[in-house]
């Protein structure tokens, strides 16, 4: 390497030195992501020959980027992060005008839609159920489609038999009342009527009555009607597909499930349509 080459990189060394040391002495980051944010920067200045501030732009940043092209979306954001963060820095100092990595779209992830189970499917585990524990469980997952949390919190005081109605406590103690369908509360009454002790909570351990079941006690129940690729949070899946399929609007579903972004129910649609699909797919005489 000549004398000038070597007192250009020396040069870029110098601001990206100076970045590593603020966001380990102000950021107080950890050496394994200071680390990372190094290797990430180095290797966009070598791959793309970085030796003057002015190459810091949209335009070297896409190169570097297609040159990556190979590495998984996640990999290529965090890179891209990397530059965006370093860019960020020498901005903020006047450095550089303008942080042009701001500009650069992230790679697109493939979100990979949640498995869910169909009607024939989902009925087929319930009747399955061995005992009226086990029965009402997997109907009132099904029935509300509660996230297991919920479902072993719920209380008898929770639930309007009258009205079909249960209020449900999900993330932050958020509180919803959503109904409850027939078979759901049969079981529920079949198995209070029969569990043989007393406890405030629908389903409780029978080790220590005064308090719910555990969620893992719920699981072990799942898996043993459903399999071990089954486990309860299917069970809400299906659900809000089925509910959407039936033509119920995703702002009802997402009230039912007690999302605080419609963005996280919306990925129902994205269920359903997608079956919709595979059912063309594998009827249609010419597909």
């Amino acid at each position: 390497m000549g004398t000038n080459k070597a007192l250009e990189v020396d040069f870029m060394n110098k601001y990206l030195n100076y970045f590593l040391e603020y966001i380990s002495t102000e950021k107080n980051l950890s050496e394994n992501t200071i680390n990372s944010y190094k290797t990430d920067i180095k290797q966009y200045f070598e791959m793309c020959n970085i030796t003057k501030l002015e190459q810091l732009n949209k335009y070297t940043i896409r190169e570097y980027l297609s040159k990556i092209n190979n590495l998984a979306p996640t990999s290529r954001r965090r890179k891209l992060s990397s530059i965006r963060a370093f860019l960020g820095f020498l901005c903020k100092d006047g450095i550089i005008e303008k942080n042009e990595a701001i500009e650069i779209e992230n790679a697109k992830i493939d979100k990979k839609l949640p498995r869910v189970l169909n009607i024939d499917e989902t009925a087929k585990i319930i009747e399955s159920a061995e005992s009226k524990q086990d029965r009402a469980i997997l109907e009132t997952l099904y029935g509300l489609g509660c996230r297991v949390s919920e479902l072993v919190n719920i209380k008898i005081s929770d639930i309007d038999f009258e009205n079909r109605r249960v209020r449900l406590f999900g993330k932050g103690n958020k509180e919803r009342i959503v109904p409850i369908n027939n078979p759901s509360l049969k079981a529920i009454l079949s198995h209070l009527q029969s569990r043989g002790f007393k406890s405030e909570y629908v389903f409780a351990s029978r080790v220590l009555p005064g308090k719910p079941m555990t969620t893992k006690n719920v699981r072990r129940i799942v898996h043993k009607y459903g399999g071990k690729e089954v486990h309860p949070h299917m069970f809400r899946h299906s659900y809000a597909t089925h509910l959407h399929a039936n033509n119920v609007g995703i702002n009802i579903i997402q009230e039912l499930l007690g999302h605080a972004d419609i963005s996280t129910t919306t990925i129902y649609t994205h269920i359903a349509n997608e079956q919709m699909s595979n059912a063309y797919r594998h009827a249609h005489p010419r597909s």
